[in-house]
């Protein structure tokens, strides 16, 4: 029995240590699976809403539901808000489908398109090139605002393809803009060129700074993520791209 109880003594004093050892490895490492896994959840957070957005959603809408995500048992929680300082973080233009595969595609003679264009920013150029077949008569009008009642701050016409026409930017006020497009010819059907999304002469598009920003803060697990959103040019619009201009771990 002595010499058992000195075995055991012996193997306690040898192996509680190492078993200590071993469990504060076991936990470390189970609390870096936990924190990875956290952080994956958190990421899938942030990754539905942009989803959203790129699906024209506008994820500060009242009637917007914030989607329920769980990555291998761990729910996010996600909070989207106006980022402060809106335009401080201003990034460059970009390419935008005026609809050109669906309602501008045909214009008959004497027959107008309008395209509404939300959340254009202050003193930045609005440039539009409309690319079509067969040459014919054409006005490109910019009103302030939604229809054609505001404020003209373009009336671009001509004969042939493409129309192109740019409001300055000391013009531009920002908020919503309506853009016109005309074929102002007495007879004859003209077919829309398709989008170019490198701002092609011989495609159609818009190059305009306009966007809606979104705070999106995701939260699982003790991990949180911080991302800034923005849907360009807008919730509800045809075609929108997203940009996450940045993102920061907390």
């Amino acid at each position: 029995m002595p010499a058992v109880m000195v075995v055991l003594t012996v193997g306690i004093l040898i192996i509680v240590p190492w078993m200590t050892f071993l469990s504060s490895s076991i936990d470390q490492i189970q609390d870096d699976t936990v924190g990875e896994e956290a952080y994956y959840a958190a990421e899938a957070g942030i990754e539905a809403v942009i989803k959203d957005l790129a699906l024209g959603l506008d994820a500060l809408d009242v009637g917007y539901t914030i989607p329920s995500v769980t990555v291998n048992g761990i729910s996010a929680t996600i909070t989207i808000s106006q980022p402060p300082g809106d335009d401080s973080l201003l990034f460059g233009p970009t390419l935008v489908d005026p609809e050109s595969s669906t309602s501008l595609l045909v214009l008959g003679p004497e027959v107008s398109f309008q395209y509404l264009l939300p959340n254009v920013r202050t003193n930045t150029p609005l440039e539009i090139n409309w690319a079509f077949a067969p040459d014919t008569d054409w006005e490109l009008a910019v009103f302030e605002g939604t229809g054609a009642l505001g404020p003209q701050v373009l009336d671009a016409f001509g004969s042939t393809s493409p129309a192109n026409g740019i409001v300055p930017g000391n013009l531009v006020t920002g908020g919503t803009y309506t853009i016109r497009f005309t074929n102002t010819s007495e007879e004859g059907v003209i077919v829309t060129s398709g989008f170019s999304s490198t701002g092609a002469s011989t495609g159609t598009w818009m190059k305009v700074s306009a966007f809606k920003s979104y705070l999106i803060s995701s939260s699982a697990g003790g991990e949180t993520l911080t991302a800034l959103a923005r849907q360009a040019p807008g919730p509800t619009q045809a075609q929108r791209s997203v940009q996450v201009s940045s993102r920061q771990d907390t």
